[in-house]
């Protein structure tokens, strides 16, 4: 009769907890998805990184096409997702994370 009243004990014990636990939480993740939902994301975008990684000799034309295209093809992406997308030439500060910028070959 014991290992039935433990087991009874620990199950109505972990299902109380698991309740409790919800409806303490449950009202602090309304709040914080409101709070994100009014903050929008930003990134910048910052072209002039393809001429600073640019080869000495200069980049064809095409390449230099290409490189625009694909930084511009991020932005997109990003705005499609809901971001606000900036030049970064614009902006005066922003953190690391949140600069696209030309990948180097």
């Amino acid at each position: 009769m014991k290992v039935y009243e433990i087991a009874l004990s620990s199950i109505l014990g972990a299902t109380l907890g698991v309740a409790l636990t919800y409806f303490v939480l449950d009202g602090r993740m309304d709040a914080l998805k409101e709070k994100v939902d009014q903050v929008t994301p930003v990134a910048t975008v910052d072209f002039l990184s393809i001429a600073q990684n640019a080869p000495p000799e200069g980049l064809k034309d095409r390449e230099m096409k290409q490189k625009l295209d694909s930084l511009k093809a991020k932005a997109q992406a990003l705005a499609d997702r809901g971001f606000v997308v900036l030049r970064h030439e614009h902006v005066y500060s922003a953190p690391e994370g949140l600069v696209i910028r030309d990948e180097a070959n």
